[in-house]
């Protein structure tokens, strides 16, 4: 049976002489798996320059229910990006950004107010001219909502608890506190959209600080987060 939906490219793994398996979210489905042939040559309907990290495509392939990869009968790329895989600023935050989608994920488990978002934040990040340096910042903290743990808005409170996501005049027994400057930086980046992105003011320091306890509060509320292999990467050329 044949089946189709837009796609986002996740990573790709080379499986036997020429062939790969293709891993990606999809708009329809989830989590969808390929495998795919002659990504090298002329006669496979995959071509390697597809099969780029974060890539969006539109797929029509065989659904069987018996195996967890499908065969991919037509592929074509949505809409081609125009700087992300030539600017090495956006494609570092693009492989990061790949490596966080990874990790929260969950088999085939649809959501598309999450699929758009990521679709369309992606393709925002291949046309920003400013203030490129704070899209994951912004990406991630917008993207709990979709994820079912949205970051309270801004409020006049000193402390701002991380377990349980919301502001707070109290501060809380456990460590997983923002207060002070930090709790500064946390307010203004509650209120940066992806179109004011040059709007936030920050240092390498407090871009990193930011970083950081995002990443906390997504551990603290996602199980199996776990460590991201590109952050060194990232800090090495962001921060």
């Amino acid at each position: 049976m044949l089946a189709k939906s837009p796609v986002i490219v996740l990573g790709s793994v080379k499986y036997g002489d020429s062939s790969i398996i293709l891993k990606t979210y999809s708009e329809e489905f989830g989590l969808l798996s390929f495998i795919a042939g002659g990504v090298r040559g002329k006669k496979g309907p995959l071509r390697t320059a597809m099969v780029q990290v974060l890539n969006q495509l539109d797929v029509v392939f065989y659904q069987n229910p018996r195996s967890e990869l499908r065969r991919i009968k037509e592929v074509s790329i949505s809409r081609t990006y125009q700087a992300l895989p030539f600017d090495p600023y956006k494609n570092c935050i693009s492989l990061f950004l790949a490596e966080v989608i990874s990790h929260f994920i969950r088999e085939e488990e649809v959501n598309k107010p999450l699929y758009h978002y990521i679709s369309s934040s992606l393709y925002r990040l291949d046309e920003v001219e400013e203030g490129t340096a704070n899209f994951h910042l912004v990406f991630l903290y917008e993207l709990s909502a979709f994820l079912g743990f949205a970051i309270q808005p801004p409020l006049d409170k000193p402390y701002f608890d991380l377990m349980e996501g919301e502001y707070t005049s109290v501060e809380p027994p456990h460590g997983h506190v923002l207060e002070g400057e930090l709790l500064k930086r946390w307010k203004e980046l509650g209120v940066t959209s992806m179109e004011r992105l040059s709007a936030l003011k920050l240092n390498g320091h407090n871009r990193l600080k930011l970083l950081d306890t995002l990443l906390t509060y997504y551990r603290l509320h996602l199980k199996d987060f776990g460590e991201l292999k590109s952050l060194d990467v990232l800090h090495t050329v962001l921060h």
